[in-house]
């Protein structure tokens, strides 16, 4: 059994989307909550609800703790924007055999462009209210990229999307990644707790890290090389059309909705 684990910030328009595109990869998809709203998006999944001010290395740890109960052979290692593709556990899981990480090097960004089709007064008063607002939007456009991976001292490191973890490696850290206290640097910390990891390099698989100006992202698509499309999407990816086509979206507070 292979699981992969989403906890939930935001993103609720794409969140769905990451859900299902995961349930083509994995048999298995927990979520981990902090608001009662969210769990309408977590369609397809397992969820969980934990309070509201929990940490990020908490709330990864608490999915890991869910995932124990169903002995998995893997977890594929994603956030809310991350998708692989369709194949990915094909490529990876023979590595997994002497390696208790597996990853790539690379990944490819999406950035999609919306307008916001409110002035910025009508929005603020939106914000103001407790959970998500709709606010009506166009597409503007998309721009790909690629980001070819670390340097200096993390030359080789596998990057965090799309990481394959082996149940001895879960087992020997007792299904815990990161320390309860951790917000930020996830993906090093689980390194370096791994003894063996593998980075391959294969042009048979792609993963895929989705960002937009309508809320904050982890990953810059200013930090990678913009490409021309030539048809990636439509290969690889061809469920992030759909993308393209919202007029209205659910927003959080904490979300920009206007950048």
């Amino acid at each position: 059994m292979t699981v992969a684990i989403i906890p939930v910030k935001g993103r609720l328009p794409l969140l769905p989307h990451t859900i299902e595109q995961a349930l083509k990869v994995v048999d298995k998809v927990i979520c981990i909550t902090s608001k009662g709203y969210e769990k309408e998006y977590c369609v397809g999944a397992e969820v969980s609800n934990m309070n509201t001010n929990v940490t990020l290395g908490k709330k990864w740890n608490a999915g890991f703790d869910m995932a124990r109960a169903y002995d998995p052979d893997h977890v594929l290692f994603i956030g809310s924007s991350d998708w692989v593709s369709e194949n990915w556990m094909e490529e990876m899981l023979p590595y997994s055999k002497d390696y208790e990480l597996v990853g790539v090097r690379g990944f490819n960004l999406l950035h999609l462009d919306y307008e916001v089709m409110l002035d910025k007064k009508t929005l603020e008063r939106k914000r103001s209210k407790a959970g998500p607002h709709s606010v009506p939007v166009k597409f503007r456009g998309a721009r790909l990229g690629y980001w070819p991976g670390y340097h200096n001292d993390r030359e080789g490191e596998p990057a965090g999307i799309g990481r394959v973890l082996s149940r001895r490696f879960l087992k020997r850290i007792d299904y815990k990644p990161f320390a309860d206290n951790q917000k930020s640097n996830m993906d090093n910390h689980m390194f370096n707790l791994a003894k063996s990891y593998k980075t391959i390099n294969s042009k048979a698989i792609k993963c895929l890290s989705i960002s937009t100006n309508l809320w904050g992202n982890h990953h810059s698509f200013e930090d990678s090389d913009e490409i021309q499309d030539n048809g990636f999407i439509d290969k690889w990816f061809p469920d992030a059309r759909r993308l393209m086509e919202w007029e209205e979206v659910k927003l959080i507070n904490l979300e920009h909705g206007m950048r």
